[in-house]
C-alpha cells in the first residue's frame, strides 16, 4: 500500500486529481489525524456541482502516449538504450480517499493533518491508459486526461471560503471489490488475473527496440538473444 497526499482549495467547484506517477507521498501507511471523517458516502462520479469535489485519476501524458524511440524532441521522455514503448493498459486500483484540515501542521511530513473531513473508502479499478471523451482534462498540460471516479457535492463539512485540505489516496492490491470505473472486456479480465496474483499495478501493451544495434551502449551482448518486439 503506498499512501499519497497533496493539498487543494475548495473554490466553487473542484477537481482533485490522484495521480498515479506522483512523487508526493507519505513514508507509507500513516493515518491523518483527528476525528471521525463527516463524509463518508460519494455522489459517483459526475460533476458535484458548485461547492462540490470531484475526485480523477491519472496516469499523466505518458500512460496515453507512451515513450517514443527516436523522441520527438530533445526534452521528451525516452528509454535512452532504444525502446519504443506504448500502453494499451494502464490498470491501478485506488482506496481510502480522504480530505483533511490543516495540509502544512508539519512542514516536510505529510501524513501529519488535522481533523479528516471526508473519507471515501472505494475502491476503485481504472485504465490510466484509455482515452476517452467523457475524461476530464489532466492538470499536467496538453494531451492529458484524467478519469472521474467519484465525487462530494456541496456540504457543510466543506469550506469554500479558500481553506486548504489535505487531498489522499491509497494505491491498492486489485481487489474483487473495487468498482471497475472505465475497465472494458479485456481490462476486465486481465484484472481478475491481477487481483488472483496480488498485483498492484498491470502495464499492457507493445515495446519495440529501435536503437543502434551496432552501438554496445544500446546493445550490449548479453542482449543479442532479446526479441526485438515484446507484448
Amino acid at each position: 500500500m503506498k499512501r499519497v497526499l497533496m493539498s487543494i482549495v475548495v473554490v466553487g467547484s473542484v477537481v482533485a486529481y490522484a495521480v498515479a506517477c506522483s512523487s508526493s507521498s507519505s513514508s507509507g501507511g500513516s493515518t491523518p489525524g483527528g476525528t471521525a471523517a463527516a463524509i463518508a458516502v460519494g455522489d459517483g462520479p459526475g460533476d458535484p456541482g458548485p461547492g462540490g469535489i470531484r475526485f480523477a485519476a491519472s496516469g499523466e501524458v505518458l500512460a496515453l502516449t507512451g515513450y517514443a524511440f527516436p523522441p520527438p524532441s530533445e526534452d521528451a521522455p525516452a528509454f535512452v538504450d532504444g525502446w519504443d514503448v506504448h500502453f494499451t493498459r494502464l490498470l491501478v486500483t485506488f482506496g481510502n480517499v480522504t480530505l483533511s484540515e490543516n495540509p502544512d501542521k508539519l512542514p516536510g511530513d505529510q501524513s501529519q493533518t488535522d481533523a479528516v473531513v471526508a473519507q471515501l473508502a472505494g475502491p476503485w479499478a481504472v485504465d490510466l491508459a484509455h482515452p476517452d471523451p467523457s475524461n476530464l482534462p489532466g492538470k499536467g498540460g496538453p494531451g492529458e486526461q484524467a478519469v472521474p471516479f467519484e465525487s462530494i457535492k456541496a456540504n457543510s463539512a466543506l469550506k469554500t471560503d479558500g481553506t486548504r485540505y489535505a487531498f489522499g489516496f491509497d494505491a491498492l492490491a486489485a481487489t474483487a471489490s473495487a468498482k471497475q470505473v472505465n475497465l472494458d472486456a479485456a481490462a476486465a479480465a486481465e484484472y481478475q488475473d491481477m487481483i488472483a496474483k496480488g498485483c498492484v499495478v498491470l502495464y499492457a501493451g507493445h515495446a519495440s527496440f529501435k536503437g543502434n544495434k551496432s552501438d554496445p551502449a544500446c546493445y550490449p551482448a548479453d542482449r543479442h538473444g532479446f526479441p526485438d518486439e515484446v507484448d
